[in-house]
């Protein structure tokens, strides 16, 4: 029996925790909890944090967000959707 390499013991722990963390994101939630959503990035205006000026991603059901502008002040909050049935 042939032994495995450090390197591809690591290559083969990364492929599953990539294969674990796909199926995470791609199980049903919970109606009543809501469900982990993609991803939308809120850009603010300044250090400050409190006017956001523009957001761009995916929010629930896969809806594409794209409006105002881009800056360097950012944040990416972990969405949860409302239960709520998508259209599609």
């Amino acid at each position: 029996m042939r032994r495995l390499t450090l390197r591809q013991a690591l290559v083969a722990a990364v492929l599953v925790a990539g294969l674990a963390f796909t199926a995470v994101l791609l199980a049903p939630g919970n109606a009543e909890a809501g469900f982990f959503c993609p991803w939308i990035t809120y850009y603010y205006s300044d250090g400050t944090y409190s006017q956001v000026v523009g957001a761009n991603g995916t929010g629930c059901c896969g809806v594409p967000v794209s409006w105002g502008e881009m800056t360097n002040y950012r944040k990416c909050p972990v969405l949860y959707c409302p239960a709520v049935e998508c259209p599609w």
